[in-house]
């Protein structure tokens, strides 16, 4: 079997296909999907950081506007 430029030599049977999901991923096990998962976690967290700094950019930003206003 050879997928996702992984080869690999097992002995098994496929039982039922679930819908649209690929059978080989359980056969080869899961390094790759998990190394996936931690991938997009750490990209949302680092999507999540960088809208917190735009979001406190932003309010210093009015801040400094609305001192600017009062003096």
């Amino acid at each position: 079997m050879s997928a996702h430029r992984t080869s690999t030599e097992e002995k098994f049977s496929i039982v039922k296909f679930v819908e649209k999901i690929p059978p080989f991923a359980m056969f080869l096990g899961k390094t790759w999907i998990e190394k996936d998962q931690i991938r997009r976690k750490q990209e949302e967290e680092d999507l999540e950081q960088k809208k917190q700094e735009l979001r406190d950019f932003m309010a210093r930003i009015i801040a400094n506007v609305l001192e600017e206003q009062e003096n």
